[in-house]
């Protein structure tokens, strides 16, 4: 691209910018502040009913909470500082706890429970392969592996 659009080159460049970023460019705006308050404290949904609604307050501000220290523990710490919540050494131990757990559940836990859509249509889509070259059927596969396997 031309002009300042240009793509950056190469890492170093990049870390370089994004640091100048954070430093003289980011911002707390009220949509930031917004979207903090509301996931930690988040409302009750519409469609759920009024029934559900103890059990949602109780649910609804630990789940904030684990999102947010999920999302804002992944964050450089010049964007954490900005943050508008108070990051703390027990915030530290969460994520470290969470972070693990999520680590040993996809370790664990089968691919059906864990792939993303994505991952699950390109595992899909490779079984379908293999299932169709097995009898013969190669229109399916990348053209470089119709013309290793002597297809059109």
């Amino acid at each position: 691209l031309a002009g300042s659009s240009r793509l950056i080159d190469d890492y170093e460049q990049l870390r370089t910018y994004y640091e100048r970023m954070v430093a003289e460019k980011l911002e707390v705006t009220s949509t930031l502040e917004c979207a903090v308050r509301y996931t930690l404290r988040p409302s009750r949904p519409d469609f759920l009913p009024a029934l559900v609604a103890p059990v949602w307050n109780l649910t609804g501000p630990m789940v904030g909470h684990i999102l947010v220290v999920l999302g804002v523990g992944i964050m450089h710490p010049g964007v954490r500082a900005k943050v508008p919540m108070k990051w703390t050494r027990r915030h530290d131990r969460e994520f470290a706890v969470l972070t693990t757990a999520i680590r040993l559940a996809y370790h664990w836990l089968p691919t059906r429970l864990t792939d993303t859509p994505l991952a699950r249509n390109g595992r899909e889509y490779q079984r379908l392969m293999e299932r169709y070259r097995g009898i013969g059927l190669t229109t399916f596969a990348p053209n470089s592996l119709r013309r290793a396997s002597g297809g059109i």
